[in-house]
């Protein structure tokens, strides 16, 4: 895939079509309520094989296997099916914070988690890559910390630090 990106993520996260109509919360935002105290469910909308590199602490994952630009709030509140367990034990006062690797899985999810949960949920503003570039854990299944980070299309690993 031959892509003409940007220097800086910043200018690619702006340019390119990863928004949606979710509510963004920065990677400020999450942080300052973790440390406020504030419980954060993370649920992490991208491909199984990304899954299988890192996650966010404790994340609920939703495996998102459809071409992102063909992908859909629907076919979104589809996928949260397979984690509705999980998803029943959030709690009330939980901050609830989808993420991918950029931003465009994660905010359809963010949709569909509010559509499914009845109150608000965020997209991850940069997704797992901002994260990363903040300096925040990512982490195995297993619980392992990992400076690994899966760029989703090959041309993103150049926004990895």
């Amino acid at each position: 895939m031959d892509l003409d990106l940007p220097d800086s993520y910043q200018e690619f996260y702006e340019s390119f079509p990863t928004h949606t109509e979710a509510k963004q919360m920065s990677v400020a935002d999450v942080v300052a309520a973790q440390k406020s105290g504030k419980p954060v469910v993370f649920v992490d909308a991208r491909m199984k094989v990304e899954q299988d590199m890192s996650v966010l602490p404790d994340a609920i994952e939703v495996v998102v296997e459809k071409n992102p630009f063909e992908l859909g709030v629907d076919d979104c509140v589809e996928l949260l099916g397979s984690v509705d367990a999980k998803l029943e034990q959030i709690p009330g006062d939980a901050v609830v914070v989808a993420y991918c690797t950029a931003g465009l899985r994660g905010g359809l999810c963010a949709l569909a988690l509010e559509k499914k949960l009845g109150r608000p949920a965020y997209n991850l503003t940069g997704g797992m890559i901002e994260w990363k570039n903040e300096g925040q854990a990512v982490q195995t299944r297993e619980g392992a910390p990992t400076e690994d980070v899966h760029p989703c299309l090959p041309p993103l690993a150049q926004y990895l630090k």
